[in-house]
């Protein structure tokens, strides 16, 4: 893999503490260990105070696209709003039953957020962001947020994420820059564009 990923100009970084597996749901739950900046980025190289834009292998981002989206964060996390319209986690929960991986573990995800929508402490009414794409500016300001988003993927065995971060985020709407992709000129994926 190293020579496929330093064959597309990016740095290769083992990751020795994630085990290969064959299981695309347990893998998936692997992947957030990155998108929610589970490691010590001292440990590659990046400083305290550098900032990080983690997006998905199936995004194109051009050096263009850095910078409008340096230029447009005006808080410590800038994401992007899903490119379809879902404003109540009812859609995202929706979407997301489709695929397997997500399907097996909903009855627990559905149970844990109707928990936090009886705290009286958030809506279902949310505009669901695509994690898809996050830029962290300033990630100590966001820390709290990823690692509850990390924590509670893996306790629910959840790794659609989306719908952990619809409600977790609610907390943070001020640390959050939001916007659409087309502000970004970045068009994810048709599959995404149908989700």
């Amino acid at each position: 893999m190293k020579d496929i990923v330093e064959n597309k100009w990016w740095e290769f970084q083992f990751l020795p503490q994630i085990p290969q597996t064959a299981d695309s749901r347990i893998s998936s739950l692997q992947a957030k260990f990155v998108k929610f900046l589970q490691f010590n980025p001292l440990d590659m190289g990046i400083s305290k105070d550098e900032a990080i834009l983690y997006f998905d292998h199936k995004i194109e981002i051009l050096k263009n696209h850095i910078e409008t989206i340096k230029s447009l964060c005006t808080t410590p996390a800038l994401v992007c709003n899903t490119p379809k319209i879902k404003t109540l986690i009812d859609h995202e929960i929706e979407a997301a039953s489709k695929q397997e991986r997500y399907r097996s573990q909903m009855p627990q995800t559905i149970e844990w957020v109707e928990t936090l929508l009886n705290s009286g402490k958030y809506s279902s009414q949310v505009r669901i962001m695509s994690t898809g794409l996050i830029y962290y500016r300033q990630r100590e300001q966001v820390k709290l947020l990823c690692d509850s988003t990390y924590n509670t993927c893996w306790h629910l065995g959840q790794p659609e994420c989306q719908i952990v971060w619809a409600m977790l985020s609610q907390e943070y709407e001020t640390s959050l820059t939001r916007v659409d992709w087309s502000d970004l000129g970045v068009i994810p994926n048709r599959k995404a564009l149908k989700a």
